[in-house]
């Protein structure tokens, strides 16, 4: 048996100081698997009249790809929602770094099926996660590390190779802990 939690964030009266509250009893819970997702009204649901009557929810404008619980698509009254991206980033981030946690999950005798959610789970961190990188030139090659990652460093001719090559090995990380 493996816990999985499920946090969601993007409620109306939701703010910085609300989603880190409710991350922070997650985190205290310590489940096995942790998962954000951002509120995604469904067409006629109180969410849906409020996101239409703050003038959030346009029906002629919304991209239906990206209406999947993994994206933000609506604001709060206090965050943007590039904010709502931040904070969800910030969660994962901070729930999955945390010594063990992801070794716990691969290394015991769940079943295969948890271990499936948490290879799923962290696939969709990877597509959606945004990470910020610094980088640098050094001779002929750019240098380059993630902020929240600095274990991970590599290099590139360009900075367009440099930021692939970042991204390949951010993928092998996870690939490796599951």
């Amino acid at each position: 048996m493996a816990i999985v939690a499920d946090i969601m964030i993007g409620f109306d009266y939701d703010n910085e100081q609300i989603i880190k509250q409710r991350y922070e009893f997650t985190d205290e819970v310590d489940p096995d698997i942790l998962w954000v997702g951002y509120v995604t009204p469904a067409p006629n649901s109180p969410m849906w009249r409020i996101g239409m009557k703050k003038g959030w929810v346009d029906p002629k404008k919304i991209d239906f790809l990206k209406w999947d619980f993994l994206h933000p698509v609506i604001p709060t009254d206090h965050l943007s929602m590039k904010d709502l991206g931040r904070l969800g980033s910030w969660c994962m981030r901070e729930f999955f770094s945390k010594p063990g946690r992801i070794q716990r999950i691969m290394t015991s005798n769940f079943d295969q099926l948890a271990k499936l959610c948490f290879q799923d789970v962290m696939q969709g961190v990877i597509g959606v996660t945004k990470m910020e990188m610094i980088y640098w030139k050094s001779g002929d090659f750019w240098l380059g590390k993630f902020l929240d990652h600095p274990e991970i460093m590599t290099q590139g001719e360009t900075l367009e190779e440099l930021e692939e090559n970042l991204k390949d090995a951010y993928r092998m990380m996870v690939e490796l802990a599951s």
